[in-house]
């Protein structure tokens, strides 16, 4: 992936994440709706059933630097998406 199409490629890798984990909210988003569900009075256990949907466990993102970023949970989502996204030499 070249420098000068950045953000062509950022969309298509939010794509690809949006395809194989489902849709996620922006990353300060994200932090936003967990600080909601936790001063509401809302307990986060830790499972899925009481994280909203929009929270997605595997990945977010954010375009809110200077640069375009993808925030994955842990090293099984990065392999995943680095034998899709090979670097290129």
């Amino acid at each position: 992936m070249s420098l000068s199409r950045g953000p062509l490629h950022f969309t298509q890798v939010q794509r690809w994440f949006m395809d194989t984990y489902g849709w996620s909210a922006e990353i300060r988003q994200y932090a936003e709706i967990r600080a909601w569900i936790t001063t509401n009075n809302r307990v986060l256990k830790g499972t899925a059933a009481d994280v909203p949907e929009e929270c997605n466990p595997y990945w977010s993102w954010t375009n809110g630097y200077d640069d375009l970023r993808i925030y994955v949970a842990t090293d099984r989502e990065l392999n995943f998406f680095q034998l899709r996204w090979p670097n290129e030499p």
